[in-house]
């Protein structure tokens, strides 16, 4: 098989996900497991064996370290921890988009597709344009622009994904020969059927129905892409609307990166 067919990992760069990730890597950070476990030790010497102070001490003194640290961790490392996550996700996202796109422009080529092939030229267009606009208006370092980058990334995963499932499509197609079976079709419907022709007939209409779906399939992934273009088109335009930090509040980039991150998950559902 041409591409290798793997589930579907879903990357969320929602701020409820950010949060969620920077207090997992918060809990589990060395700092916090530590005097913690420290802390259940004396905790289970004390309602075992009585209140020594050692077992008091380990036990405050555990809990004390753990519940400081958590705070370091989680409230003053808050941002390293947001964009450590996001980084992280970006990274594993180009890693697979960096394959795909070499794999997908080939066998697009090979097939003769063009509208295909013209639509990732187009679509490679668009996502370079979008990075550059969030590197206009945002700092690097700044989690929204990481946030932004990332939906933007996996959208763009799903459009090449979307040419890749077109690709196996196209090249199932190519092996049906459909002049041959419409004229044979026709030659049979005009004679005399007996039960024979009447299971060539049979045969013959359901090769021709396999082919006529999974060409309306390849035109409606064709149109999620297209889709998926509009979208980034409303955001850039958004954002282009917003003039310095002060002024960003005119519209709503939470909304912008949600409605990015579901067209994102809709469109790497197969």
């Amino acid at each position: 098989m041409e591409f290798e067919q793997k589930e579907k990992k879903r990357y969320d760069f929602s701020r409820p996900a950010v949060k969620k990730a920077v207090l997992r890597s918060s809990v589990e950070h060395p700092s916090v497991v530590y005097p913690a476990a420290l802390g259940i030790i004396g905790l289970l010497g004390v309602g075992l064996l009585g209140g020594s102070m050692l077992l008091l001490g380990m036990l405050i003194g555990g809990a004390g370290i753990a519940g400081l640290s958590w705070i370091n961790q989680y409230w003053l490392r808050n941002d390293y921890l947001s964009n450590q996550y996001v980084n992280r996700l970006l990274e594993d996202i180009s890693r697979q988009q960096k394959a795909k796109i070499s794999a997908v422009r080939e066998s697009l080529q090979k097939l003769g597709a063009s509208d295909a092939y013209r639509q990732l030229q187009r679509l490679e267009e668009k996502y370079q344009t979008f990075h550059h606009l969030v590197d206009h208006k945002f700092n690097s370092g700044e989690l929204i622009h990481a946030r932004f980058n990332g939906v933007l990334e996996q959208v763009f995963l799903g459009t090449i994904d979307n040419l890749q499932k077109m690709a196996h499509l196209l090249k199932s197609n190519q092996a049906i020969d459909i002049d041959f079976i419409r004229k044979r079709l026709d030659t049979l419907q005009a004679q005399r059927t007996n039960s024979e022709a009447q299971r060539e007939i049979s045969t013959l209409q359901s090769r021709l129905d396999l082919y006529n779906d999974q060409n309306s399939k390849i035109k409606s992934l064709l149109i999620d892409n297209e889709e998926a273009m509009t979208q980034m088109d409303l955001t850039m335009h958004a954002l282009s609307q917003a003039e310095g930090v002060e002024q960003q509040a005119t519209i709503n980039l939470e909304s912008a990166i949600n409605e990015l991150q579901h067209l994102a998950s809709r469109a790497r559902k197969y």
